[in-house]
């Protein structure tokens, strides 16, 4: 019945000269699971069994049989035994097991050699909580009563509890003779509780009576070893720790300062006194007894001088200095008495940077026996104050926390200057901060607190370029109590000449461990006050507001359930202004009114003014767990002045509605532009770079960060009758119409058209009119449009100018006419308003036109044209690095192979300059040049291959 199926055969016992038993038996369908747990199968058998006793000869045993039809985790299970016992001989004629992840093989005579190889994939079905697979083989030899032998383990992925091996190689010999036994093992890779090792090793040699042995350790975070030395006799094991070593750790270096005494078995572990030093000349000694059944055992933990900056891993950024020393003891009974006291100093700090905590004297002292528990704490931090806190509870000492007591905690004199490192760097306060608390614990968990905070002779300045805002903390102080399921308290906060609020409250939140809200509670509380702006937003955003004034009102409450709140009350802000620098725009007569009813957010009314015009709007924002879930806001306007720079003013009338969710913000509406106008203060240079070059150490622009929110929006950008550009020759009223679409600020599409109502280019004397200019906007990036422009000059019947098409990155221009006509005569048309004569001061200014009009490739074409049509060698426009005031046209020719002379003109100043260039030989020549400046250069020229 335990193993499951069944078992049947049949005994048969005689007396002859002796005493003789034999039996057969055939079991069927016997469970592996109740023997190993996690090994599912199987087995049949079939097994013959001898005892036999002769005379005065010792009892022998035989064992014969074969698995018949037998499973293994649904795979064929086999094996088979035939084993002879008497005495202390053994006799493996054949001992055979395999299997689904086990093999298991022995055969010999023990008194010889036996030898035997185990392999098991599976060990979590042999030993619960031991995870992996082995591999093992050797022999064994018993001779004058004492065992020989070899044994070779190899094992990997090995668990068990918190440790892990990920591969382990084992071995054990005892050779015949007085020759000790060794043992030697390594492993690599693996985990001791939550600490990665790299790897270990361990040696044993000697007797089971008397032995000594090794273990060392080493991982990433440091190398321990450790030496050991005793021998187990009657289940006890005694000895000593001879040797401890730690290197290399978070701690430091540690030695073992003389031999520890080591005892233990099953039931007990005896350890006096283990001391350590390091190199740094702390010390820690631990002394102790245990007993596990019954629990009892004494012990003592000490240090000295412990180093404070062992702690610097955890702290991120900060660096702790100073020592701590301590003694704990502690002390159990076998009638469940605990004696506990616990003495613990420290002295040093924080330090991060310039900043600094100090902590001048520091000492816990904790005692807890029969009579109760007592605890306090006193820190000294200087100028952030005195902690003083205390803890008592009538309950004799045990192994678990009391389940009733009382605290209390006082904190006085914290300077609010010191607390510059926790705030904007842009803000410091001055004051003192001081704070009480004080209650109980009962049952365990429940919790009954307390307190009050407050803030004497507090002021707060803020910090800007154009000064400082200081504001005088007449008042502030809050009060709590804390009961069952309500957390309840009142608040007060007094600037002098900024504002009021005074606020209380009543939250459902369960006074016991684990904290938690109650969704079903109760829930009250207002707010009361109001905010005078003087400067205060101008600190916060520095460079982005300037001039802010205004006066925020607010009488707001809550009540019913935590989970369905019931909001009460209003709110209004009245003659708020600003200016905003980067838009050049004053705001003014901004206020806003609002009220709050059950579950909502009302914005009756929102007025903001620029300009002559002005934006006015509504919304509605829906709380759910007390978090904005839906909302909605209608934003309209006329003539608002959105922006008022000398290259930039515009005037806009939106007509918008956003709503939305936490997970998605919906945009709608048009944005008409009545009056605009895009004017360029300075003229661009003549000399642009080459697209092929890399500045290395050039500023990088910051990328555009997404909204934390998916956007869909939709927005009718709308050109009115006075949208102007007057920039770059360009001089022209612009209309139309573009529907812009976004997904993310980085992507945004366009589907719409800008056309040019009506306009003009001039440049370098050129007067074009622009008869036909739009910008079409098919559906892709809204920087990517198609471009048509056709500017022109009529000159008698003859129409010429330049057709613009491509994109703006990559724009191609073309000479345009009517009639069709070379290009060299449409130029001419263009710029002289005839044909092209043979004059080279008409050659010039074309040549200023070509440059001015076409693209690169199409300049060069027509300026090689002219030349050839004026019979010049040299016509060039040096545009006088990038200042157009300095450009000048020079025309040259080649009098004989050594002769050359040239003449400029500049084109904004009346200044002429003659220059002459003579070959004397074949690398040197002379130039001499007459203008505003005169002289002569002798140049000698290398030429390379």
């Amino acid at each position: 019945e335990w193993l499951g199926g069944q078992v049947s055969g049949d005994l048969a016992i005689g007396w002859l000269d002796g005493f003789s038993l034999r039996s057969s038996a055939r079991g069927k369908d016997l469970a592996l699971a109740e023997l190993f747990p996690e090994w599912p199968g199987q087995v049949n058998l079939d097994l013959e069994t001898t005892l036999l006793q002769e005379g005065d000869e010792p009892l022998a045993m035989h064992f014969a049989g074969k698995l018949l039809d037998s499973t293994l985790y649904g795979k064929d299970l086999k094996g088979g035994v035939d084993v002879r016992l008497q005495a202390e001989e053994v006799d493996v004629t054949r001992l055979e097991l395999h299997g689904e992840g086990i093999d298991l093989t022995a055969k010999g005579r023990l008194s010889r050699r036996l030898d035997f190889s185990a392999s098991a994939k599976r060990l979590s079905g042999l030993v619960p909580g031991l995870g992996g697979q082995i591999n093992t083989k050797g022999w064994l030899n018993l001779a004058a009563g004492d065992f020989f032998g070899q044994l070779a383990l190899q094992g990997s992925d090995l668990s068990y509890a918190e440790l892990s091996l990920d591969h382990l190689s084992l071995s054990a010999v005892k050779s015949v003779g007085a020759k000790p036994l060794v043992i030697a093992g390594e492993g690599l890779g693996g985990n001791v509780y939550g600490h990665p090792v790299d790897s270990l090793s361990m040696a044993v040699e000697g007797s089971v009576d008397g032995h000594e042995g090794t273990l060392d350790v080493r991982s990433s975070s440091g190398r321990g070893r450790i030496e050991l030395d005793g021998g187990y006799h009657e289940g006890l094991w005694s000895g000593r720790l001879i040797g401890l070593r730690l290197s290399q750790t978070l701690f430091g270096d540690w030695d073992l300062v003389q031999p520890a005494r080591l005892q233990f078995d099953a039931q007990s572990v005896q350890l006096a006194p283990l001391k350590l030093v390091s190199a740094q000349g702390e010390t820690a000694e631990l002394d102790g007894t245990m007993t596990l059944s019954p629990l009892s055992g004494i012990a003592q933990l000490q240090w000295q001088a412990f180093r404070l900056d062992h702690a610097d891993p955890w702290l991120e950024d900060w660096t702790a200095k100073g020592t701590t020393s301590g003694d704990i003891q502690f002390h159990l009974q076998t009638n469940d008495q605990l004696e506990f006291s616990a003495e613990v100093s420290v002295a040093g700090g924080l330090v991060r940077g310039e900043h600094q905590v100090d902590l001048a004297d520091g000492l816990l002292t904790l005692n807890w026996d029969r009579r109760g528990l007592t605890g306090q704490i006193r820190a000294d931090f200087g100028d952030l104050g005195l902690l003083t806190a205390q803890v008592n509870s009538l309950q004799p000492a045990r192994l678990a926390l009391p389940s009733e007591g009382t605290f209390s905690v006082h904190h006085d004199g914290l300077s609010l200057s010191r607390l510059y490192p926790w705030g904007p760097e842009s803000l410091e306060a001055e004051g003192l901060f001081s704070a009480e608390a004080k209650g109980g614990w009962e049952n365990d968990a429940e919790i009954s607190l307390d307190g009050k905070a407050e803030i004497a002779g507090g002021r707060l300045k803020w910090h800007e370029d154009e000064g400082t805002l200081t504001a005088e903390l007449h008042q502030a102080s809050v009060g709590w109590s804390w009961y069952d399921d309500s957390l309840s308290g009142n608040a007060l906060v007094i600037l002098n000449n900024h504002g009021r609020l005074e606020g209380e409250f009543n939250l459902p939140i369960s006074a016991r461990w684990p904290f938690a809200f109650l969704p079903q509670g109760p829930v009250s509380g207002a707010l009361t006050g109001y905010l005078q702006e003087r400067g205060l937003l101008t600190s916060l955003f520095p460079g982005s507001l300037r001039e802010t004034s205004g006066q925020l009102d607010f009488d707001w409450t809550v009540g019913g359930l935590w989970s369905q709140p019931d909001l009460g009350g209003q709110f209004s802000l009245a003659g708020a202004s600003a200016y905003l620098p980067a838009a050049g725009v004053q705001l003014k007569d901004v206020g806003f009114k609002g009220r709050l009813a059950a579950d909502r957010i009302f914005l009756d009314t929102f007025v903001i003014g620029s300009g002559s015009g002005r934006l006015e709007g509504t919304g509605e924002v829906q709380l759910t767990d007390w978090l904005p879930n839906a909302y909605q806001l209608h934003l309209g306007g006329k003539n608002f002045q959105l922006v008022n720079l000398p290259e930039l003013q515009l005037t806009v009338n939106p007509d918008l509605q956003l709503s939305g969710d936490l997970q998605k913000v919906k945009v709608r509406g048009s944005v008409t532009v009545p009056d605009a106008l895009v004017a360029a203060r300075n003229a661009p240079s003549l000399v642009a770079s080459s697209p092929d070059l890399i500045i290395v150490d050039a500023e990088t622009a910051p990328p555009i960060k997404s909204l934390p929110v998916a956007l869909d929006s939709q927005v009718r950008i709308i050109l009115g009758d006075h949208v102007l550009v007057k920039a770059n020759g360009i001089d022209a009223r612009l209309g139309g119409e573009v529907e812009l679409q976004a997904t993310n600020l980085d992507e945004v599409t366009a589907r719409g058209q800008i056309k040019v109502s009506e306009g003009s280019y001039s440049a370098y004397g050129l007067g074009l009119n622009i008869e036909r200019g739009n910008v079409f906007f098919a559906g892709g990036p809204v920087d990517r449009p198609t471009l048509d422009i056709l500017a022109l000059r009529t000159a008698g019947e003859v129409k010429a100018g330049v057709q613009v098409t491509g994109t703006p990155r990559k724009p191609v221009a073309k000479l345009y006419s009517e009639p069709s006509m070379p290009d060299t005569d449409i130029l001419a048309y263009i710029v002289l308003g005839r044909p092209l004569g043979s004059d080279s001061e008409q050659g010039a200014l074309l040549m200023t036109a070509a440059g001015a009009l076409l693209s690169k490739g199409e300049s060069a074409v027509l300026q090689d044209r002219l030349k050839r049509r004026i019979g010049l060698d040299v016509l060039e426009v040096q545009a006088g690095n990038g200042d157009v005031t300095s450009s000048m046209v020079t025309i040259g020719k080649y009098l004989s192979p050594k002769l050359y002379v040239s003449l400029g003109h500049a084109l904004f100043s009346n200044t002429n300059e003659f220059r002459m260039r003579y070959s004397l030989t074949k690398r040197l020549e002379l130039e001499s040049n007459v203008g505003l400046e005169s002289g002569a250069d002798l140049f000698y020229r290398i030429e390379f291959d």
